[in-house]
């Protein structure tokens, strides 16, 4: 079971550097692509797609805009888990163990 994203689980956090696309926006992290989403104002997804902003950066900026109508505020137990008390879907861990597995099944295809 992962409990954190340090060390070799690491780069399965939406703070890893990673270059992903949403509606031919490039982002520069998960994180900002997330950050991005919570507000529908254009000016606020060039911020998010600003590689120089760090990712603790915008997570703290993100708090301050106007979210879309979408019902999800901090402490969201659809996509992660509360780590005191162990409730929570965990849907984004679940769906990155899933690509993962199809990664690792991929690779040894090519072997």
């Amino acid at each position: 079971m992962i409990k954190e994203f340090r060390g070799k689980t690491k780069w399965l956090s939406n703070f890893s550097p990673v270059k992903i696309v949403i509606d031919g926006i490039e982002y520069p992290s998960t994180e900002h692509a997330y950050m991005s989403a919570k507000c529908a104002n254009p000016t606020w997804k060039k911020v998010c797609a600003n590689e120089t902003i760090t990712c603790g950066q915008i997570k703290f900026l993100g708090s301050t805009v106007k979210l879309v109508d979408e019902g999800n505020n901090w402490g969201d137990l659809i996509w992660g888990v509360d780590i005191e008390t162990g409730e929570g879907q965990n849907l984004l861990g679940k769906l990155i163990m899933e690509f993962r597995e199809t990664l690792i099944m991929e690779f040894r295809e090519t072997l």
